[in-house]
């Protein structure tokens, strides 16, 4: 029996997959090696998660790179659209059909990425994950505006105020056996 996480998971991937390789049909003109480059590094991640479906830590890489990657597909989108719509577009050219449609995958795969993000971050929960600010090594930072300083629910120990099963009391008696230290 497959279960939904494991589906959904093979689901994002696919579709990243897919519309990542649409959208890099038409080649260096218009997005080039570094947006191929970087959507095969990030479905690496897709595919480590699938391949060790009881950790955590693919999935977390997985989404956070997705995450990142939406600033990413703007910029390259931005900065390479207009480069390709002046070879594409303005002059005679074969690959105008296929750069229209590469320019619709990408779009479509820009969409996608926000939902396919809280899909991962559901299956990060589901596989035992939970999210608080000092997990990644923020000292301070507690999770969703908790107070950092308070001493109430975290595991800070003043160490003014000794707690009374910590306090040791000198007895006369145990200095009486002892010689003093002659060196």
């Amino acid at each position: 029996m497959v279960n939904a996480p494991s589906v959904s998971l093979k689901v994002v991937v696919l579709a990243h997959f897919i519309l990542s390789v649409w959208a890099s049909m038409v080649g260096s003109p218009f997005l080039g090696a570094s947006y191929i480059y970087m959507n095969a590094f990030i479905l690496a991640f897709g595919v480590w998660a699938l391949i060790c479906p009881d950790t955590t830590e693919p999935v977390i890489t997985f989404m956070l790179l997705n995450l990142i990657s939406i600033i990413m597909d703007i910029i390259f989108l931005g900065v390479l659209t207009p480069y390709a719509h002046s070879i594409f577009e303005t002059q005679v050219s074969p690959l105008k059909g296929a750069y229209r449609f590469s320019l619709g995958m990408a779009i479509v795969n820009l969409i996608l990425k926000p939902f396919s993000s809280f899909i991962l971050y559901r299956l990060y929960q589901d596989r035992g994950g939970q999210y608080s600010g000092g997990e990644f090594g923020i000292p301070g930072v507690s999770a969703f505006g908790g107070s950092s300083g308070s001493a109430h629910g975290s595991n800070y120990e003043n160490i003014d105020q000794a707690s009374p099963a910590q306090i040791e009391t000198a007895s006369p008696h145990s200095m009486v056996d002892k010689s003093p230290y002659d060196p």
